[in-house]
C-alpha cells in the first residue's frame, strides 16, 4: 500500500538532496529507500513530501536533508505516517549537546572542551541497576567538546549520559528526562 510522509524542509540553508530511510520498527535498522536530488517535492502546505509505493502507515521513516557540500542540514529523526495522510508522529527525540539548551550537554573540564571523549547514553533504570556495559548509543565529542552525532530517544523515560575519555577524564554523568 502506497503512504505519503511530509516533514519541514530544514530552517536554514539550502537542501540539494533528501535521503529517505525506511523500517519496521522505530529503533531501526533502517535501510535507505531513496535519494532525491533537488529540486525537492513540495505539498500545498510548502512542506516536503515523498510517496512510498512501498509503505504502510505501520513503517517508521526518517529523512535527511543535505546541502551541495554533503553537509547535513536537518535529520528528522524517526517519524511514522499517520493513517489518515502522512501527519508526522515523533516516536522518538533528538537529544544532542544542545538538548533542552545550548550546550547544556557539552563535555568540558572548567570550562575547557574535551575532545575525543566518548559519549554513551542508558536508560536510567539499566543504569542504576549496575548494567553499564552496553548503551543504548554512543558518540564522541569534537574538539570543541560538542558531540560528533545525535541520540533519538523515546520519550517519557529517564536516562543517564555518561562521557568518557580514557586515562584522562571520567565517567561523569548527567541524568535527563526525555
Amino acid at each position: 500500500m502506497a503512504v505519503r510522509i511530509s516533514c519541514q524542509f530544514p530552517v536554514s540553508g539550502i537542501a540539494a538532496l533528501a535521503e529517505i530511510f525506511r523500517a519496521d520498527v522505530a529503533n531501526g535498522p533502517f535501510s535507505q529507500i531513496d535519494s532525491l536530488p533537488a529540486p525537492l517535492p513540495t505539498d500545498e502546505k510548502g512542506k516536503f513530501f515523498y510517496d512510498d509505493a512501498y509503505g504502510a502507515a505501520t513503517k517508521f521513516y526518517r529523512c535527511i536533508f543535505l546541502d551541495g557540500s554533503g553537509v547535513t542540514l536537518k535529520d528528522t529523526g524517526v517519524f511514522s505516517p499517520s493513517a489518515i495522510g502522512g501527519l508526522e508522529v515523533p516516536t522518538s527525540v533528538k537529544v544532542d549537546h544542545n538538548y533542552q539548551t545550548p550546550d547544556a550537554l557539552r563535555y568540558t573540564y572548567h570550562g575547557t572542551p574535551i575532545s575525543d571523549a566518548v559519549v554513551r547514553v542508558f536508560r536510567a533504570a539499566d543504569w542504576d541497576s549496575g548494567l553499564r556495559y552496553v548503551g543504548l548509543a554512543n558518540t564522541v565529542t569534537r574538539e570543541d567538546g560538542r558531540w560528533a552525532a545525535s541520540f533519538y530517544l523515546t520519550p517519557g523515560l529517564d536516562y543517564v549520559i555518561c562521557f568518557s575519555k580514557e586515562a584522562s577524564y571520567g565517567p561523569d554523568t548527567a541524568r535527563i528526562t526525555v
